[in-house]
This record gives structure tokens, C-alpha cells and sequence, in this order.
């Protein structure tokens, strides 16, 4: 049988309609897979350096791309927010993080629920140090709730290298409990209050009369000491031990 010139043709056509779509498909995919790695990587790199905010933007081609793992968005850019100090939208992120996570027993999912904790955390301490001690309480007690409703999966020793989740959801027991101020409506307090400030001036005292006794040189390795501590304390939590030891949770990678 002879195929004539227009049936060459006709067979030609088909043929690329069948190709042109698997093609299209293709270059999708890997625009994607490329986007989505770009993304993340300049994600990464701005955390690293304490840029949060501009960690949290470098998230949102994740949005749209990410369709295979779509909790990684929200949890990424929620835990850079907390970071910075935008406490609502965070926790509002990692909430939405949890709900797209398929396995509440996975490692991943605890992490998630850990920075999810550390941030309710956060909301209280914000409100104590504006004097609303109720409402604090309240972000404690809501944390506090979190970890003892926390999923079996948490609460297990961890494989190696994954971060240890036990250990940071039962170290933050006791810092969020000491955070709970109770109002005992006594009029002692405001004795003892006196009598701690007059202890805390004497200790102050005592502790500048020693300072003067330093030479400038021991003065001024003790005010680095002392900044060290402070650039420290501002991370409240957020340690760099990527194996999740320590008081700190971890990172979104």
C-alpha cells in the first residue's frame, strides 16, 4: 500500500498534536521546579542573614508553584513573620500550615506545631509588656494546651538528624509557666516589690562601685560580654542547632 504526500502530511500533523501539549507540559514542570528552587533558596539566604521580612516576600512564588507540598508555603513565610515580630499573621500561616500538612505523625508536621507554639508564646509576651497580664495569660495558657494536646508523633524520640521535638515542647513547659503572673490582690505585694527594688538598687550599687574598679580595658570586654548576651536574647528562642537540640525550634528548611 502507498502512502500518498497528504496522508505524510495528515500523519505529521497528528503526530504534533500529540507532542506539542506533552512538551508544554514539560517546560511547566521544570519553569516550576526552577522557580520553586530559586525561591527557596533566596528564602533561605535572607533568613541566614536576619533579613525576615525580606525572607517572608521571597516566599510567595511558593504559593503558586508549590502545589506538591502546598503546607511549605504558609509554615516558610509564617515562621519569617514571627521572626520579624508580625505575631497575628504568623500564627494565622502556620495554622493554615498544619491543615495542608497530610500526616500528623511526620516530622515535619511537629515542626510546624512547635513554631506554632513558640509564636502563641510570643503573643503573650508581647501583651505582658504592654502591663495587659491577662490576655498574656491567656496566649500561656493557650500554648500550654497546645503542647499537652501535642500529636503522638511528637512526643517520640526522634530519628537521627531529625530535630528532637520532645525535648523542645517539654523545655518550653516550665519557661511559659514561669511567664503566668497571678493577681493575688494583697497588699503585701507592693511591700515586697519595695523591698525587692531596694535589694535590686543595693545589688546595682555594689555592681557599678565594682565596675569602677575595673580598668577600662576590663570595661570594655564586659560591655561586649554584655551586648553578646543581649543580641542573644533578641533571638527568644530561636537557636541555630539545625539538629533541634536546645531551647530553640527549628528553622523552616
Amino acid at each position: 500500500m502507498t502512502i500518498t504526500d497528504g496522508q505524510r502530511r495528515r500523519w505529521r500533523n497528528i503526530l504534533m498534536l500529540c507532542v506539542i501539549p506533552v512538551a508544554l507540559v514539560g517546560l511547566a514542570v521544570s519553569t516550576k521546579f526552577f522557580t520553586t528552587e530559586m525561591s527557596a533558596n533566596s528564602s533561605i539566604t535572607a533568613y541566614d542573614h536576619r533579613a525576615y521580612q525580606e525572607a517572608a516576600d521571597q516566599t510567595e512564588p511558593l504559593f503558586w508553584w508549590n502545589f506538591y507540598e502546598q503546607w511549605r508555603a504558609p509554615y516558610n513565610k509564617g515562621v519569617a513573620l514571627g521572626m520579624s515580630g508580625e505575631l497575628e499573621e504568623s500564627r494565622q500561616l502556620l495554622e493554615e500550615a498544619l491543615t495542608l500538612h497530610p500526616d500528623p505523625e511526620s516530622n515535619e508536621f511537629c515542626v510546624i506545631y512547635t513554631n506554632l507554639v513558640y509564636v502563641i508564646e510570643k503573643q503573650g509576651d508581647e501583651q505582658r509588656e504592654i502591663g495587659d497580664r491577662d490576655t498574656a495569660n491567656q496566649f500561656y495558657y493557650e500554648a500550654l494546651g497546645l503542647i499537652e494536646q501535642a500529636p503522638p508523633g511528637c512526643l517520640e524520640e526522634p530519628a537521627e538528624r531529625d530535630p528532637n521535638i520532645l525535648e523542645q515542647l517539654t523545655e518550653s513547659v516550665p519557661r511559659i509557666e514561669a511567664k503566668i503572673e497571678e493577681d493575688d490582690g494583697g497588699g503585701d505585694d507592693d511591700n515586697d516589690d519595695n523591698g525587692d527594688s531596694n535589694n535590686e538598687e543595693n545589688d546595682d550599687n555594689g555592681g557599678q562601685n565594682e565596675e569602677d574598679d575595673l580598668t577600662e580595658q576590663e570595661q570594655e570586654l564586659l560591655e561586649r560580654q554584655r551586648q553578646s548576651e543581649r543580641d542573644r536574647q533578641e533571638q527568644d528562642g530561636y537557636g541555630d542547632d539545625e539538629n533541634g537540640g536546645g531551647d530553640g525550634v527549628d528553622k523552616p528548611w
